[in-house]
């Protein structure tokens, strides 16, 4: 889902969403390239068809009611942008005051999903927007965060700005939110775990955060 609450027309009967076509392998039959039900359905789906939806299914990796004065920082690979879409444009158009930052993870440059959008909201001067482009950018701290062949993955873009994010999150209700492909927390953990450690977390900074209700995780 890619679009706020109320919908991309504001009148809350309007939805997006960001789909890209599935196909896997079938290791036990061997078969190639099957074609994933839900995702090519929808990519499929023709002007005036009827489509049957349920929901919404769970408030978890939502915007808190009081969102106003609150840090938030948003990661995201892959189509896990979606929903940072809708969260941003909900901020800043009911007067958001607080810091918000968002790290996104793709492998190259000309397929940044919301480009455009996100590049719009560095007009606030408390929006950031960091871009992880794994093909095209290489890791500056391989030592620090280790990274496949030494590229850019979006943990490696939060170590550069490590300072920041250990400001935002030593604030007690700040919010994180990690959305995208699975595994992709394998990589992020280590790095909030040195974060905590520059804050002087003695245990888990991971489990501290998610104990407090602080830190969201959507992956599949």
């Amino acid at each position: 889902m890619a679009s706020e609450s109320a919908g991309d027309a504001g009148d809350g009967q309007t939805v997006s969403l960001c789909v890209v076509r599935h196909f896997w392998d079938n290791s036990v039959t061997g078969e190639k390239n099957i074609p994933g039900v839900c995702s090519n359905y929808l990519c499929d789906v023709k002007v005036g068809d009827s489509v049957s939806m349920t929901g919404p299914s769970g408030r978890h990796f939502i915007i808190p009611e009081d969102f106003k004065h609150r840090d938030f920082i948003f990661v995201a690979t892959g189509t896990g942008i979606a929903p940072y879409r809708g969260m941003l444009k909900e901020l800043f158009d009911r007067g958001y005051e607080g810091n918000a930052a968002l790290y996104f993870g793709v492998q190259y440059g000309d397929v940044i999903l919301y480009d455009d959008e996100f590049e719009a909201y560095r007009k606030h001067k408390n929006f950031s927007y960091f871009k992880a482009i794994s093909r095209e950018q290489a890791n500056p701290f391989p030592g620090e965060v280790p990274t496949r062949n030494n590229k850019m993955y979006v943990q490696a873009k939060m170590y550069v700005s490590r300072e920041a994010l250990a400001e935002s999150l030593k604030k007690p209700d700040s919010m994180m939110y990690l959305c995208g492909l699975k595994g992709m927390e394998e990589g992020i953990f280590p790095v909030l775990e040195k974060i905590g450690q520059s804050l002087g977390t003695q245990d888990s900074f991971v489990a501290k955060l998610k104990a407090e209700q602080r830190l969201k995780v959507e992956v599949y």
